[in-house]
């Protein structure tokens, strides 16, 4: 008869825990991994939702300059980069048909000078693609039109939608009224001659002559002028809608459009506000002057004019005269130059010496920041209005003064950020790309 273990009441119990052990581990087990799982799930959506709220949220809206405390983006940075470029490759193509044009007519020769000027353009252009430049000219770019804009707010110089609009309408050749022409110029008839007298056996001293009546001359009417063409509304409709599409391929709202011509009117006022600053009279100086390569030579010359040996416009001559074996100098005179041109012409050592040496006396020897010695003699000093020429050139330069200073001022504009560091990736292909077919080969 086989033998059959005898299974107790324990052994059973022991059996019955054994098992519910293992199922316990097996489910705690189980347990860890489904959590765990979770948890690294969990871990890679967050990292995910991070990157994506630090590339398209947190990045953009960095802060990569501030102009008075306002904030320029990442993202406008980014944005302004396009048109950057655009505007460059635009210019590139221009310039390339210009050239391809003047090849192509100048089969007889005679445009070789020309067709070379525009080649170096067109290198200078092709150098200034490249990454930090179209970064930084974004900056710069942006950094102005807030300036620009800010000051123009602290004046209250402000531009309406449908002043805008005009200037839209302007810069693309439209125009909703036809201008009245001026009358169109008729010539004067000819007078009719006097008689002459056939007879004059009657004719005595108390004779009357009847002057006859001046002929009636008609009013003259001038020619109208030429007329600008007006484009149509249906092409300006076209332009306003492909320049709301650019602007909208190159990240921005469609009311860029507008909003270029907005800055560029803006900008034009406070250029006229600043303008209006500069004062219309200023002071003038009216005198003689030799400049001569060596001071050596020029105090030989203060010599000669000290001892009464020659008059200052003899000297002048004298020096013009002198090209044997070398030139040793020249001289001149002009009439009411203002500080700018005197200073622009001779340096500002000169013009120093012209505001305090007496006139109609030689003065000593000038050494100018612009090179030579120079002897002067001041003839005339005095406050006199500024011819309109010299006054739009102040006046630009006043303007030109102005937005250096504040760009270049920390306390009012603060650069956080290279610009070159946060070009896109997809632009910065396109600039190589262009570089590579390009730069290498200019036509």
């Amino acid at each position: 008869m086989p033998y059959k273990p005898k299974v107790s009441q324990s052994n059973i119990s022991d059996l019955v825990q054994t098992r519910d052990s293992r199922y316990q581990r097996e489910r705690r087990v189980r347990q860890i991994v489904v959590i765990g799982s979770l948890v690294v799930t969990i871990l890679v959506v967050l990292l995910i939702v991070a990157f994506v709220v630090q590339e398209f949220v947190v990045n953009p809206g960095r802060s990569v300059a501030t102009v008075d405390g306002q904030p320029i983006t990442v993202s406008q940075v980014q944005s302004r980069m396009r048109i950057e470029l655009a505007q460059a490759t635009f210019n590139y193509g221009q310039v390339i048909q210009q050239i391809q044009a003047m090849q192509q007519q100048n089969a007889e020769g005679g445009n070789d000078f020309l067709i070379q000027f525009y080649q170096q353009q067109l290198q200078q252009i092709a150098n200034r693609i490249d990454t930090a430049q179209i970064a930084n000219a974004a900056l710069d770019s942006l950094i102005e039109d807030q300036l620009i804009r800010q000051e123009a707010q602290r004046r209250g110089i402000i531009v309406s939608p449908q002043e805008v609009q005009e200037e839209i309408e302007r810069q693309n050749g439209f125009y909703r009224a036809t201008l009245t022409p001026f009358p169109t110029y008729t010539p004067a008839p000819t007078p009719t001659p006097l008689p002459t007298p056939t007879d004059t056996a009657g004719l005595t001293g108390t004779t009357v002559i009847t002057p006859l009546a001046p002929p009636t001359l008609a009013p003259p009417t001038l020619a109208p002028p030429a007329q600008p063409t007006s484009i149509s509304q249906a092409d300006l409709d076209q332009i306003k809608q492909r320049g709301r599409e650019f602007y909208v391929s190159m990240g921005y709202p469609e009311s860029e459009f507008e909003r270029v011509y907005e800055s560029s009117l803006i900008a034009q006022r406070l250029q006229e506000a600043i303008g209006r600053d500069v004062p219309t009279r200023t002071m003038h100086y009216q005198f003689s002057y030799i400049r001569f390569n060596t001071v050596e030579s020029a105090t030989q010359g203060l010599q000669q004019l000290t001892s009464g040996a020659i008059t200052f416009d003899a000297l002048i001559s004298q020096t013009n005269a002198i090209t044997q074996p070398a030139v040793v100098g020249s001289g001149g005179m002009r009439d009411w130059r203002t500080a700018t041109a005197v200073e622009q012409e001779f340096g500002v050592d000169v013009l120093a010496a012209l505001d305090t040496a007496p006139l109609n006396q030689p003065s000593p020897v000038v050494t100018s920041s612009l090179g030579g010695a120079y002897l002067l003699l001041p003839t005339g000093r005095e406050i006199r209005d500024r011819a309109a020429s010299e006054l739009r050139t102040a006046q630009q330069q006043a303007y030109d003064d102005w937005l250096r200073n504040a760009q270049n001022d920390p306390a009012r504009v603060q650069r956080l950020i290279d610009p070159a560091t946060i070009v896109p990736a997809a632009l910065r292909t396109q600039i190589d790309q262009f570089r590579r077919a390009n730069l290498s080969g200019v036509p």
